[in-house]
């Protein structure tokens, strides 16, 4: 509030100038010293306030243009023609719901798993300086190949920062050679990695996703129980980002949590991992 009195009579002062420039070029107030100053003044704040209020009344009608606009989205389903709506069914529904759901809540579901990989890729590439935190499961080599390896080593040598927590399946885990070998080439890439047990956090805490620290963007995969990939889908909005990293951290942070620097010490027995592995 201060600060906008200020600019008023910052404004106001320097139309009055003008405004007494003009007067006196024209020959019109006929009156002398203070009056005139005065009611030059006056006629300057005037002028600034009714300009201000008018900006900011279209900027209000602006805003509640938006709103009708936005809630149009959700009613396009009723422009579609009734046959293509019995032809395409819950198709038509699923993709109606997904464009309300990005101009609505800044989220997009990627119907397409396929491409994934590619849009997994390109995230890498437009916060190609940015610090990433993800959580992943060890199995699905489709996802973890070469193409995939050589984006994040892209983004790691080009000054970008990620950390990764896997999920295991116990403190007893026995790793496999596919597994080893995607947790090598992610030590290799310079992504920081940190192994959880489930048995050690709740059924609902686990989630997989990757998430830009600042809050800027975020992946969320859904999978069904038998580990296959049910939706994907990509959010902007910032209280979900940040609900998500500040999840890594409590993984990350987690008793049960173990960092890995070389898989070396995940070729032992478990009995001797967590005593050379470093936490």
């Amino acid at each position: 509030m201060y600060h906008k009195i200020v600019s008023y009579i910052t404004l106001g002062l320097a139309l009055s100038v003008l405004l007494s420039v003009f007067f006196d070029q024209i020959g019109v107030l006929d009156l002398t010293g203070k009056k005139i100053d005065l009611v030059i003044f006056l006629l300057g704040i005037l002028i600034i306030d009714l300009i201000v209020d008018h900006s900011s009344r279209l900027n209000s009608i602006d805003k509640k243009l938006d709103v009708i606009e936005k809630q149009k989205i959700g009613d396009i389903d009723r422009f579609i023609d009734k046959e293509l709506k019995d032809i395409l069914g819950n198709y038509i529904a699923q993709t109606t719901s997904n464009l309300n759901a990005l101009v609505n809540e800044n989220s997009f579901v990627v119907e397409n798993l396929d491409e994934f990989a590619n849009y997994y890729h390109r995230t890498l590439v437009c916060f190609s300086k940015s610090s990433f935190v993800a959580t992943s499961d060890l199995h699905g080599s489709k996802f973890w190949d070469s193409e995939t390896a050589r984006a994040v080593r892209n983004f790691t040598s080009g000054g970008g920062k990620m950390s990764r927590v896997f999920f295991i399946s116990s403190s007893e885990h026995c790793f496999t050679k596919e597994e080893l070998a995607i947790l090598q080439e992610q030590i290799e890439n310079g992504v920081k990695i940190s192994l959880i047990p489930l048995d050690k956090i709740s059924a609902s805490d686990y989630e997989n996703f990757i998430a830009e620290k600042n809050g800027a963007v975020a992946w969320k995969v859904d999978k069904m129980p038998s580990g296959e990939i049910n939706r994907i889908q990509i959010t902007s909005n910032t209280k979900e980002v940040k609900r998500l990293v500040s999840k890594f951290e409590q993984f990350n942070t987690h008793t049960a949590a173990v960092k890995v620097e070389t898989i070396k010490t995940l070729n032992r027995a478990p009995s001797e991992r967590s005593q050379s592995t470093e936490k």
